[in-house]
């Protein structure tokens, strides 16, 4: 042992700087989102499908064959496939490579709808599963188009892992791990980093106006599209998150609890 060593061993222990309360792991309470009504358009006639929510969907022939729509980064083809009276699938691809398989199930009476959702988009390629429930707005078109119409969400409903948030801050360093291996590694203050699981396009920049609330601004070809302001509660069990899709001129919010 070298003298050094020895001294060093005689002095003082540092003192070891707290870990930051936003970090550790961070669970959605899907109760606790509010957000506007969403309401999706579902179109299927003459062997055409389209839905569309806040903007006009592309139409594509239900043919179950893939069919290439305008890229929004995320999905670049679709192919629809009727399976019943009642029942239709719609699988989604991006460069080649499937993201989302989506089937949806109009209940006999036409007034509501489930859909079963597994998501393979994300970074480790592991299917995640989900359902939406939907309530018809206004009348039924008859017994021959059962799905078109207007749907509103009404709830939704998927794994624990899908909802989970794991946060690490150290120092000017914010460290965001999401499901499936999304996520990215920013400086507070710094210049935009990519995003994992993301469209390659999309960057984000993370600021702290104080020591209980992180701001996240996520941009695409440098177009600023979701601000995420997360604000963390006096005794740091809480955060209550409140999104601003630019764009859509939406507001959503909802509650994380810590685990």
């Amino acid at each position: 042992m070298s003298i050094a060593f020895f001294l060093a061993a005689l002095l003082p222990g540092q003192p070891v700087a707290a870990p930051s309360p936003f970090t550790g792991t961070w669970l959605m309470d899907l109760a606790s989102i509010e957000q506007p009504p969403v309401v999706t358009t579902f179109t299927l006639k003459d062997g055409l499908f389209s839905r569309a929510t806040g903007e006009p969907g592309t139409p594509v022939p239900a043919d179950g064959r893939f069919h290439s729509v305008p890229s929004d980064g995320y999905v670049d083809a679709v192919a629809v496939t009727v399976l019943g009276p009642r029942r239709v699938r719609e699988m989604l691809r991006l460069g080649g490579k499937p993201v989302y398989s989506v089937t949806y199930d109009v209940a006999a009476d036409g007034r509501t709808m489930t859909s079963q959702v597994i998501d393979l988009s994300k970074p480790d390629g592991k299917p995640i599963p989900g359902t939406t429930r939907y309530r018809r707005v206004g009348a039924a078109p008859g017994a021959m188009a059962p799905l078109n119409g207007r749907w509103q969400m009404l709830d939704v409903a998927t794994n624990k892992e899908h909802l989970t948030d794991r946060f690490r801050l150290e120092g000017h360093h914010f460290v965001v791990i999401r499901d499936g291996g999304a996520g990215y590694d920013a400086v507070i203050g710094g210049p935009p980093v990519p995003i994992a699981g993301e469209q390659a396009a999309a960057r984000a920049t993370v600021t702290m106006p104080d020591d209980h609330t992180i701001v996240e601004q996520v941009s695409v070809d440098g177009v600023p599209a979701l601000t995420t302001t997360m604000t963390l509660s006096p005794d740091g069990q809480t955060i209550r998150v409140v999104g601003q899709r630019i764009k859509a001129g939406v507001t959503v919010s909802w509650t994380l609890h810590r685990q």
